[in-house]
């Protein structure tokens, strides 16, 4: 999936010398949600998560190396765990077994939910509906072995669900609304005849981004202790979208491993240019001093 990115930086003032550092977002200027079945496992495993008390969390994430050791009358119970006896799980197969993904596909995944969100009332119900919408927006497939497959378009929510069922995706990438059809790319003549119209404005934070002000983790892994750095995040960024922008379609999702997805729905968020995405970064750039 072709996807072109918008760093936010922030400046750092030091004996009047600037230095700048990415701020821990991106924005999407495409528009790209990835659904990855593979994650489900970790998803889980860190939803469960939020229900530990904190001594149940091993010593080595319960301690902040720099700022001493781990205080007990610290502890926010959360929720009681009802913990399973021993014995009562069984062990889950390390490998990945493709009969659970046709499974997923077939019993659990939101096909009807996923085509009316991205048709955006355009599914063809209503006299003033643009009934090519959803035709004109690209869906990609990562297939096994690492395969690619761009330029899927669907004109109903049965062609979608058909396909992804009987190609059974590792990974659902979604792109822009384009001009015109981009499964029939090739049929229309001249140079950059294809052309993005409409895409969702798109947050991503990464937990790994803010490796140096925590010191329980590091990379991919999140604790109790570091993911109300997250939770931070979130909330800025969210009430500034919604107050000062006056966004008001945003959806938060849990991005299956490190952090999380913002996307703004909003039609005129949809129809931001290049230049207007990149200032809406530059409005969350964080100015600091000595």
């Amino acid at each position: 999936m072709l996807q072109t990115v918008s760093h936010c930086r922030c400046f750092s003032s030091s004996r009047g010398v600037s230095q700048s550092k990415r701020l821990p977002f991106i924005v999407s200027q495409v528009s790209s949600l990835c659904f990855n079945p593979l994650r489900s496992k970790v998803s889980s495993l860190f939803f469960s998560a939020s229900s530990l008390h904190a001594s149940q969390i091993p010593n080595n994430r319960r301690k902040m190396t720099r700022q001493g050791a781990y205080k007990e009358s610290d502890d926010m119970l959360i929720d009681e765990p009802k913990l399973p006896q021993q014995g009562q799980i069984a062990a889950l197969p390390n490998e990945f077994n493709p009969s659970y993904l046709k499974i997923y596909y077939s019993k659990l995944f939101p096909h009807a939910d996923l085509y009316r969100w991205m048709s955006y009332g355009n599914d063809g119900k209503h006299p003033a509906c643009d009934s090519s919408y959803l035709g004109r927006r690209e869906f990609s497939y990562t297939l096994d072995n690492d395969i690619f497959v761009r330029y899927n378009t669907f004109n109903s929510a049965t062609e979608l669900e058909n396909s992804i069922k009987d190609k059974c995706p590792l990974k659902i990438d979604i792109g822009p609304i384009y001009n015109l059809n981009p499964a029939r790319r090739n049929a229309y003549a001249g140079d950059n005849v294809l052309t993005p119209v409409e895409r969702e404005l798109i947050f991503d934070i990464d937990m790994s981004d803010y490796d140096d002000v925590r010191y329980c983790c590091s990379g991919a892994d999140v604790c109790l202790n570091c993911w109300p750095l997250m939770t931070v995040a979130v909330k800025v960024i969210d009430t500034s979208l919604r107050d000062d922008f006056g966004f008001r379609h945003i959806l938060w999702v849990y991005s299956g491993r490190r952090g999380v997805h913002c996307w703004v729905c909003d039609r005129k968020a949809r129809r931001l240019t290049n230049e207007q995405r990149a200032a809406v970064a530059d409005y969350f750039r964080v100015y600091k001093g000595n």
